[in-house]
């Protein structure tokens, strides 16, 4: 498919400042962001076709493996990259994130070169 330029990244984080310090990197670096906290603002995201989703585990009304099983789930979208960032870093979460098809698993708080180094090997 053809990728948006620059890259767009939904950004699905439910913490408002965490998701403003994401967002901020995202734009230093020149990718353009779309932000969700919760359900509904993910379909919105999901249907604009973002080139990655850095997706959170624990949201108010969704759970991000949930999230990301439906992605792998769907035809159009099985291959969009996605990259795990959660607060869960015990070993069986992040197993669980990558089992279900995550491209990569940070967690938080993670350091805004982690985060980018992350981003440009799973876009690369």
């Amino acid at each position: 498919k053809p990728q948006h330029t620059p890259p767009l990244v939904l950004i699905v984080e439910d913490d408002d400042v965490t998701g403003m310090i994401i967002e901020r990197v995202m734009t230093m670096n020149k990718f353009q962001v779309k932000r969700a906290a919760n359900r509904n603002q993910i379909v919105e995201g999901i249907k604009m076709r973002p080139d990655l989703v850095l997706l959170d585990v624990m949201l108010p009304d969704a759970n991000g493996f949930d999230i990301l099983n439906r992605i792998r789930a769907h035809d159009k979208m099985a291959d969009l990259p996605v990259l795990m960032l959660s607060s869960l870093g015990a070993l069986d979460d992040i197993l669980k994130g990558l089992k279900l098809g995550a491209n990569g698993y940070l967690t938080k708080p993670a350091k805004s070169k982690a985060l980018m180094d992350a981003i440009k090997i799973v876009l690369a």
